[in-house]
């Protein structure tokens, strides 16, 4: 091939990757990273309502409150919330990163979008999970974290759920002094304990019922 030919070919994939990528971004799209997302939470939040019925709140934007711990920074909903168990929506729109927290609870994360680092304490390197993967941290464990801006988390906590109480309001008292987020955080956690009292209530009426 001439040079004559290779330059007229160069220019020839210049131009059309050019003309197609100002096609690309000035088009209009169906589909919107935003709308997909909304699809995405609300059709797990529908599905985990139609497994675990009226134990899984429903959750819209509103219901979404900042939380700061342990230097990292992100916004939560919590779909159930009891004194050992709890599920919750996570997602930070900004790379945010900081200390895991030593709990009594095993915690297992579901990376619905985006990704996680993780540096284990006694490890030497970073595990990293992204889209799709499970992470479980178990009680007691503790970790540096890294979460990618843009990510979500279905987090789903086993064990002693007041004892992270303390973890969760630290940053609140000793640096970010934010009691507004506290205050919704504190608001949904013993909203959750007084529907799950409701419900284990009219559960224990309608079993003395069926027992007659």
């Amino acid at each position: 091939m001439s040079i004559k030919s290779l330059l007229f070919w160069l220019a020839f994939i210049a131009i059309g990757t050019f003309i197609l990528n100002s096609w690309m971004d000035s088009k209009t799209y169906l589909f919107s990273h935003s709308d997909l997302h909304d699809v995405a939470i609300n059709s797990l939040v529908r599905d985990l309502q139609k497994r675990y019925g009226s134990h899984i709140l429903d959750v819209d934007e509103s219901m979404f409150f900042f939380i700061g711990c342990g230097g990292w920074f992100g916004q939560v909903a919590a779909l159930h919330v009891s004194l050992t168990e709890y599920v919750l929506v996570f997602n930070t729109v900004q790379e945010t990163r900081g200390f895991s927290g030593r709990y009594w609870l095993n915690i297992t994360d579901f990376v619905i979008d985006g990704w996680l680092e993780q540096w284990r304490e006694r490890s030497f390197e970073v595990e990293n999970f992204t889209a799709g993967v499970t992470v479980h941290h178990p009680w007691g464990s503790a970790a540096g974290v890294r979460f990618g801006a843009g990510s979500w988390f279905l987090e789903y906590g086993r064990g002693f759920v007041p004892s992270s109480m303390f973890f969760a309001s630290a940053d609140t008292f000793f640096s970010t002094h934010d009691f507004v987020s506290w205050f919704s955080m504190m608001h949904a956690f013993g909203a959750g304990l007084a529907h799950e009292a409701y419900l284990f209530v009219e559960e224990s009426i309608a079993n003395l019922q069926d027992a007659r």
